[in-house]
C-alpha cells in the first residue's frame, strides 16, 4: 500500500468517526413532542405519589420535581431510552408504595 493510499484511508476513517460522534447524540436525543408527553406524565406521577403521605419519603431529587419545565428540559437532552427508564422507575415506585 502506498503512503498516499494510507493517508487517504486514514483521512476517510477519521472523518467517518468524527461525523458519527457529531451526529449520534442528536439522533438519540428525544424530540419536543415526546418530551412534552414525558414531562406531563412525570408531573402526574409526582402528584400521584404526593397524594399518598407515606410515599413522600422516597421522593428525592429532580426525578420527583413537580415542575413540568424541569422534566421537559432534561428530556430534550436525553436519549429516548433514558427518559423511558425514568418514567418506569417512577411507575415502579408508585406501584410499590401503594
Amino acid at each position: 500500500m502506498r503512503v498516499a493510499d494510507i493517508v487517504k484511508w486514514a483521512s476517510f476513517a477519521a472523518a467517518t468517526v468524527f461525523g458519527a460522534i457529531l451526529i449520534a447524540p442528536a439522533a438519540r436525543a428525544a424530540d419536543p413532542s415526546f418530551c412534552r408527553d414525558y414531562a406531563a406524565a412525570a408531573v402526574r406521577q409526582f402528584n400521584a405519589v404526593f397524594a399518598v403521605p407515606r410515599c413522600r419519603g422516597g421522593m428525592n431529587g429532580p426525578r420527583w420535581s413537580p415542575e413540568f419545565r424541569v422534566h421537559y428540559d432534561w428530556c430534550l437532552g436525553a436519549p429516548y431510552d433514558a427518559a423511558s427508564r425514568e418514567r418506569d422507575i417512577r411507575r415502579q415506585y408508585i406501584d410499590a408504595c401503594r
